[in-house]
């Protein structure tokens, strides 16, 4: 039987994911939102400057 793997590269510990894991990888999409909805937010203001 093969072993079931996490597309995110978690480790599988007794019950589920390593949470070390999961919360670190989650605060980095969260960075990276907040990241991208700032660079919307520059975009949106230079845009209105153009016109």
């Amino acid at each position: 039987m093969s072993d079931p793997s996490s597309p995110f590269g978690f480790e599988h510990v007794r019950r589920g994911y390593d949470r070390g894991q999961v919360d670190d990888r989650i605060a980095k999409l969260i960075a990276d939102r907040d990241s991208a909805l700032a660079r919307i937010t520059s975009l949106e203001k230079r845009i209105e400057e153009l016109h």
